[in-house]
């Protein structure tokens, strides 16, 4: 009887012993909390995840992001975009209309549907202003990104002179827009007064890296831009040939194509500037029966920088004074030449 009554004993400390050491089943992540916005469609539901971001997510995998923040199609007054509520997803693309503005916080993560784009309507102003060790990513929403996933950034002609983006990454764009006459590109911008960029990469893209239309340029302070790993026809698009001049330091190679691409919509060089050197296996490409003219009521100068490489499509050309004054200057060096030449030689 005593020996039945220690077994029971043993048998109830074992099982006492179990339950303490199992571990309890891990919590369920919280649901995330609506709010019900009126957009210029209608109705919009936003949703906000209860856990706050950590950390940096613009250098975090998409696999290790949490739930974020999910956005409606339009923003119509002035918002901040936290590293806490990132990623902020924008499945359905979006359109800062005129008079609101987003301010991107360093380390946040904007991630972009299928097939949709961030647009800045006219009179609208994007601040993305990260830092070195701190920066901002616009990418695919999709688990797995690739090249032209979405359609990518637009910055219309007359958005607000604000508009910036400083240490910003932009990955995986450059889907068709479904308009024709103009070229897809993960970077598309009309803005007049110049896009103002700073260490930006555009990478990936399955376009162009960046185009410039209409009479948009980069912006005079503008600095250190990456456009590699696009598939597309080249790496910079440019519309107005003026605005060849403002193209800033960077790195343009690891492309499927290097070239800088003048449409030559606009043809004339109408003020002093310098194509500088893009590097070695970058050229600048005048396209099939363009013409550059440089001249102008101002008298401009064109200067070539040493090592630049201008190459023409067929039944293209450069012409200096046409109908009024202008000048070129291509003084090249013992070590490196200016070459003009043909696009097909590469």
């Amino acid at each position: 009887m005593r020996s039945n009554s220690c077994s029971v004993i043993v048998a109830a400390l074992s099982a006492l012993h179990a339950l303490a050491c199992r571990r309890p089943p891990p919590p369920a992540p919280p649901p995330s909390e609506t709010i019900t916005l009126e957009d210029a469609g209608g109705t919009s539901i936003v949703s906000v995840a209860r856990t706050p971001a950590h950390g940096c997510p613009a250098l975090v995998p998409h696999a290790e992001l949490g739930r974020g923040t999910t956005h409606a199609s339009t923003v119509t007054s002035n918002e901040v975009w936290t590293l806490e509520g990132s990623p902020h997803r924008v499945p359905n693309g979006i359109h800062l209309l005129a008079g609101s503005s987003v301010t991107i916080s360093p380390c946040a993560v904007v991630l972009v549907g299928a097939g949709r784009d961030f647009v800045v309507q006219d009179d609208a102003a994007l601040l993305s202003l990260g830092e070195s060790s701190k920066p901002i990513r616009f990418d695919s929403a999709r688990e797995t990104p690739s090249p032209g996933d979405w359609i990518g950034l637009e910055v219309r002609a007359h958005a607000r002179p604000a508009t910036r983006f400083a240490w910003v990454t932009v990955a995986h764009a450059g889907a068709e827009d479904g308009n024709a006459n103009e070229p897809d590109a993960a970077v598309r911008s009309w803005l007049e007064t110049g896009l103002d960029l700073d260490h930006v990469t555009v990478r990936e893209s399955s376009q162009w890296g960046v185009a410039l239309l209409g009479r948009g340029g980069f912006h005079p302070r503008s600095g250190t831009l990456t456009v590699t790993g696009s598939q597309g026809p080249g790496a910079i698009f440019f519309a107005d040939t003026d605005q060849v001049r403002t193209l800033p330091a960077g790195a343009y190679t690891g492309n499927r194509v290097n070239d800088i691409f003048l449409s030559t919509w606009s043809r004339e060089v109408r003020t002093n500037g310098t194509w500088r050197n893009p590097g070695a296996d970058v050229r600048y490409v005048v396209r099939r029966a363009g013409r550059v003219i440089v001249e102008g009521p101002a008298n401009p100068q064109l200067v070539i920088a040493p090592g630049a490489r201008v190459a023409f499509e067929d039944d293209a050309e450069l012409v200096v004074g046409w109908d009024q004054p202008g000048a070129l200057l291509a003084r090249g060096e013992a070590s490196q030449r200016v070459i003009f030449t043909t696009a097909r030689a590469q």
